[in-house]
């Protein structure tokens, strides 16, 4: 709230050349944002659809070459030494070092049992090594130059502890160098060196080496609470790192979608970065097809998103470039425009400030026939006008003091002393809305145990009104010495003011206390109910008789109603300006939020729950600068 309060402020402080200033920049700024967004997203998208376009192609073209007759040959490991098995292991490897941002590329086999075997793999083991694979994770460990361990994954060489996310599960790597060099996931030892020079590694209840050149084991994870196959083979310097005939191991998802663009002869394309067993990649898998039109493998592309978030990154940069060039640009503009708007203003500004130290003679010349001409000509008009007004403001100033008068004379009208009468206690708040109102209240004591209250509402306000209040004032003192019950009252008082009040007219409530026969009798002419609450079980009554407007029919066909009183009773009069205060939603007050006020606020004297309306009312409108749309008048009658 209060950051709110300084930025409106400081905006406030604010020329307004300054201010058309951010206002043109601000656009400008919103419409370069969103045409570089525009320009970024259509240029990566279509760098990314040729992209991957010329990546389909090259698997394509790999797919068609390759003689599908041999090709299903190529499912155990003796063939590495196959003519044709050289040939296209060869062709792959070279298309591998042409494309950098190409992580692997390999073909699967699909045999009968729906299982997928490696047939070429393009990936040469740069040294001896280990590959540890399962559905979740697969890496190459080796030793390096200086004999430390080395973990490739991801496309990546990783000499330190790092983390793998896969299929929600997450897997601690983590490098131990004790007497030797040891690996371990999630604290638990899957591998270590037992032999650097010709490498040896030792894993749980076996060894991989050349001589035994793979393994599977049953993996438990305590941590993660799940159990899963290892699989170990050994990596030969120089050799591909999966012969052919070796089970294709992956995520399940990967392993899917491979099947299903296999089995459909559709290209398979990745639309994102997915996870798979040896890293995160794009991947492409591009169908083999058989002699006989049927699909029998697939060759298989797992892109780097190196390159794309190399690209990406590029036309971020280019963008904010060219977003920053249009920036300055605008600021030169929105400075040049914003100055066709000021010099106009600065006159105007100039001659309103002769005008606010009573310079009536000024005046604003402007040739243009635009807005700002206009201005300048009804301003010219307000200076003939305001000359004419200060003439008539010495008329007003005797006219004020009238009113002053009025108001002191309507004042003194009103009961400034509550009569006491023994077991009742009396609170009134009165808030007029003009310096001279229409509301009107009035006491008389009727012997010692009789109060007759009246509460009144003129339509109108200001000097009429106040008029007419004056008049009841003393229809009401006539009257009260000779009641015999408030109906009559009140009709006598009609009969009084009739053909008196012009086009005005009155409602009016008249109740009597009786205390010493516990009863109060009430009569209205057209005004509010009178609320009856009882403290003790705060049930409200809303006592409404019969009766017309006052001073403007003959007989007002008002009755006497008979209301028991008890200990704990509150009657509460008012007027209706009460219940038409307005908030900033355009929402009434209102009888409902009257009576919950009302209910709420109980064990408040009556006094005190005067006080507190007032700010009820005022918070209520939202603003404690503005009068009350209405005037205001409520008593409060406790029954002690």
């Amino acid at each position: 709230m209060l950051m709110l309060r300084f930025i409106k402020k400081l905006y406030n402080s604010i020329r307004i050349r300054e201010k058309l200033l951010i206002y043109f920049l601000f656009f400008n700024l919103l419409t370069t944002i969103s045409l570089g967004y525009i320009l970024f997203q259509t240029s990566y998208s279509r760098f990314f659809e040729n992209f991957i376009e010329q990546k389909k192609s090259l698997a394509l073209s790999l797919a068609r070459e390759i003689d599908t007759d041999s090709f299903s040959s190529f499912s155990h490991p003796d063939m590495f030494n196959d003519q044709d098995y050289e040939f296209y292991q060869e062709k792959i490897k070279l298309i591998l070092k042409d494309e950098p941002n190409l992580s692997y590329i390999y073909t699967l086999l699909l045999k009968k049992d729906s299982t997928l075997v490696y047939a070429f793999d393009g990936n040469v083991n740069i040294r001896d090594g280990v590959f540890i694979r399962n559905e979740f994770f697969g890496f190459q460990f080796y030793l390096d130059e200086y004999e430390r361990p080395v973990i490739n994954w991801n496309g990546k060489e990783h000499r330190d502890n790092f983390t793998i996310h896969s299929t929600n599960y997450v897997f601690n790597i983590q490098f131990v160098e004790n007497q030797k060099w040891s690996i371990q996931i999630n604290n638990n030892i899957i591998l270590e060196v037992l032999d650097s020079e010709d490498l040896t590694i030792g894993i749980p209840d076996a060894i991989v080496s050349e001589d035994n050149p793979s393994k599977e084991i049953i993996f438990k994870d305590e941590k993660n609470q799940i159990y899963y196959p290892i699989k170990y083979y050994f990596l030969k310097q120089g050799y591909p790192t999966f012969l052919p005939g070796i089970p294709y191991e992956e995520t399940r998802s990967k392993k899917r979608n491979i099947i299903q663009a296999i089995e459909s002869c559709k290209i398979y394309t990745s639309e994102d970065v997915e996870e798979s067993a040896l890293g995160i990649f794009l991947y492409i898998a591009v169908p083999i097809i058989g002699s006989n039109s049927k699909c029998i493998g697939s060759v298989v592309l797992d892109i780097s998103p190196m390159d794309i978030q190399s690209f990406k990154n590029s036309m971020l940069l280019i963008t904010l470039g060219v977003c920053f060039l249009i920036a300055l640009i605008s600021i030169f503009i929105s400075y040049l425009l914003s100055g066709l708007f000021v010099k106009p203003l600065e006159k105007l500004t100039k001659a309103v400030q002769e005008l606010s130290i009573g310079n009536l003679e000024t005046s604003v010349v402007i040739h243009s026939n635009d807005e700002f001409g206009f201005l300048a000509q009804k301003f010219n008009e307000m200076i003939i006008n305001l000359r004419k007004a200060y003439t008539d403001a010495i008329t007003l100033s005797s006219l004020r003091n009238e009113i002053s008068i009025a108001k002191n004379i309507q004042e003194s009208n009103l009961s400034k002393a509550i009569p006491y009468v023994a077991g009742i206690s009396i609170g009134i708040t009165y808030e007029p809305m003009d310096q001279v109102g229409g509301d009107f209240y009035d006491f008389a004591l009727i012997g010692d145990k009789k109060l007759a209250i009246m509460i009144a509402d003129v339509s109108g306000h200001g000097v009429p009104a106040a008029i007419i209040t004056s008049m009841l004032k003393i229809a009401f003192s006539v009257e009260s010495r000779k009641m015999k019950d408030p109906a009559t009252t009140l009709e006598n008082i009609n009969t009084i003011l009739l053909d008196k009040c012009g086009s005005q007219f009155i409602t009016v409530s008249l109740i009597v206390f009786d205390l010493e026969k516990k009863i109060a009798t009430l009569a209205k002419a057209g005004h509010p109910p009178v609320i009856q609450l009882n403290k003790q079980t705060q049930e409200i009554i809303e006592h409404k008789s019969p009766g017309r407007l006052m001073g403007v029919y003959e007989t007002l066909k008002t009755k006497n109603l008979k209301i028991p009183l008890k200990s704990n009773d509150r009657f509460i009069l008012y007027t209706d300006g009460i219940l038409e205060v307005i908030n900033q939603n355009e929402v009434v007050f209102g009888e409902e939020n009257f009576k919950q006020f009302l209910l709420e606020n109980s064990q408040l004297s009556v006094e005190k729950l005067g006080e507190r309306f007032l700010i009820t009312l005022y918070d209520w409108q939202g603003n404690y600068t503005f009068d009350l749309p209405d005037d205001v008048t409520l008593i409060v009658v406790d029954i002690l």
